[in-house]
């Protein structure tokens, strides 16, 4: 009795056989390429790149999503936020300090000032306008800054005036502190004696000691009397550190504290 021997013919066979034989399989066919592998092998890889494909699109999709959200969070009209700005390395930091521990010996200038109990003091005999007592501390590079000190004012006549000298230089400076009666700001010693101020409001100091800062920031000027502002103004003429100290038109004064901190 014969054997039937059924012939399938060698793509069909192919067809049959696992993914990762289809490199071989595409040569199963006595050596040559069988089209119905070749049709299947395409279709598999336009398949998966259409999948890759997708998935960047859906990737692309949710970035933009992530961007408008932060765009959303900008204020109309301000610029978006680029990086961190970085901030002064000196800014806070203390650059000249003298008390009553310590260095107010190291002061001179004009004979109504005086150092008594460690504290400097002025007599009030001298009522030039131009003459004021130097720091020894000289900010040079550093032009904003802040000059704060404890005064205690004992004149009673408000025509009498006190302060702080800031960013002094042979044209002139900011006079900033107390004549008039008025809390003051004026661009030289020459104005701030005529009560001719850039910028003043109403103030006693009375007998008591009070805390003055005088700050200097770019081209805004600024006096606070117990951490309260009672005179700011905004000034181009002088932008660079200069020199600092205090000044007094006829005024008896008591200063037990001056420290100077880079804004």
């Amino acid at each position: 009795m014969g054997v039937l021997i059924a012939l399938v013919p060698p793509c069909q066979r192919l067809a049959r056989s696992s993914a990762t034989d289809l490199p071989h399989q595409l040569l199963g066919c006595h050596g040559e390429v069988c089209p119905e592998a070749t049709i299947a092998a395409l279709q598999t890889e336009v398949a998966g790149q259409r999948t890759e494909v997708a998935n960047l699109r859906e990737e692309l999709a949710i970035q933009r999503t992530a961007v408008a959200d932060l765009r959303s969070q900008v204020a109309p009209g301000e610029a978006e936020p680029s990086a961190t700005p970085k901030a002064d390395s000196n800014s806070g930091k203390v650059l000249y300090e003298a008390d009553q521990s310590g260095g107010f010996e190291e002061w001179s200038g004009t004979p109504d000032w005086q150092l008594l109990d460690g504290m400097l003091i002025n007599d009030g005999s001298l009522l030039d306008y131009d003459a004021w007592l130097a720091a020894p501390y000289v900010p040079g590079d550093i032009a904003n800054y802040a000059v704060e000190a404890e005064i205690q004012y004992l004149s009673t006549d408000d025509y009498m005036g006190f302060g702080f000298v800031l960013r002094a230089d042979d044209g002139g400076g900011y006079w900033v502190g107390e004549k008039c009666g008025m809390a003051a700001i004026a661009d030289g010693g020459n104005p701030f004696n005529y009560c001719q101020f850039l910028d003043s409001s109403v103030f006693d100091p009375g007998t008591t000691w009070h805390r003055y800062r005088a700050e200097a920031k770019d081209n805004t000027i600024k006096l606070m009397v117990d951490d309260l502002v009672v005179a700011e103004v905004v000034n181009n003429r002088f932008l660079a550190g200069g020199r600092i100290g205090l000044f007094s038109m006829g005024a008896q004064v008591s200063v037990r504290s001056f420290k100077v901190t880079a804004l």
